[in-house]
């Protein structure tokens, strides 16, 4: 048996560099199967990957995350229904559903509000401290300008 597979969407072979953190469709690229981990850490690393869908590429539908992450609904729905348990997504009826036919796929969208970074951006005449929300929404930012000869320790207690 071979310890090669194809690859789900959005996957390149082991080395090649991806065109985005969880780019476009590459099917047909081989990828090794993983070896040693738990369902835990297939649990983790599945819903790792499905914030940072929501978090790159914004709201979608669980359709969308199923194709895009090449998963079936039930494990779709599931790893969602744990996000919107813990605050860090929400999930809404699509704009128009009540006009389709069938059954609308619902949307999950990130709760900026809920799931926050600090991020920093040290430079030379300055530093920008934001918090950033899931989605890239930025919930708050601050600048200070330096003095042209800060030290690293001015800059530190800034």
């Amino acid at each position: 048996m071979s310890d090669t597979t194809r690859a789900p969407r959005g996957l390149t072979p082991r080395g090649a560099p991806a065109p985005s953190p969880f780019g476009g469709p590459t099917d047909g690229a081989l990828l090794r199967t993983a070896r040693g981990g738990t369902q835990e850490d297939l649990r983790r690393h599945n819903l790792g990957t499905l914030l940072g869908h929501l978090h790159v590429e914004g709201p979608l539908s669980r359709a969308e995350l199923t194709q895009r992450m090449s998963l079936n609904r039930s494990t779709i729905g599931a790893l969602v229904s744990e996000l919107v348990g813990l605050g860090a997504v929400a999930e809404h009826r699509p704009d128009g559903a009540h006009e389709a036919a069938g059954r609308p796929s619902l949307v999950v969208v990130p709760e900026h509000r809920q799931v926050q970074v600090l991020a920093a951006d040290i430079g030379v005449e300055r530093v920008v401290v934001a918090l950033v929300g899931l989605g890239g929404t930025v919930v708050t930012r601050r600048q200070r300008r330096l003095p042209p000869s800060a030290s690293p320790r001015k800059v530190a207690h800034v």
